[in-house]
């Protein structure tokens, strides 16, 4: 399992190098899966992915306690170096500040799928911004 276009850290594409076969073929896998998130009734800016799980959770390999979030921020999460190589990774969106007084609350919508190819991101945040206004 790779991340591909890790360097644009709001929608990071998923896929396995080769396909999971037994044979003597390789097939290089081009397909993948992506995630994005953004913040309703905001500008549609697309939230940071948090796809390396360690950062996360640290050394807590059954996910339990988020150790990483005991020790850093959200922000400085986000913003760090993410290692996305031959490991299962995860997809977290991370809402960097955000102040929520009593009584209000925020909607993130996340949407994830599969695409055949890594992609720009622009028509497919137009189509599920679109997507997201209807169902509300």
């Amino acid at each position: 399992m790779e991340v591909h276009n890790a360097d644009h850290e709001t929608m990071p594409f998923f896929r396995l190098s080769m396909e999971p076969s037994d044979s003597a073929d390789v097939v290089l896998e081009e397909a993948g899966h992506f995630c994005l998130s953004f913040l309703e009734n905001e500008e549609q800016a697309l939230l940071p992915i948090v796809y390396d799980t360690s950062k996360v959770f640290g050394k807590d390999t059954s996910l339990m306690r988020p150790l990483g979030l005991y020790e850093k921020t959200v922000t400085d999460i986000a913003a760090g170096e993410q290692y996305g190589s031959a490991k299962t990774s995860s997809a977290f969106a991370a809402v960097k500040e955000v102040v929520i007084y009593p009584g209000q609350s925020i909607t993130i919508s996340t949407f994830y799928g599969r695409a055949n190819a890594v992609t720009g991101k622009s028509n497919r945040l137009e189509r599920l911004a679109s997507i997201s206004e209807s169902l509300k």
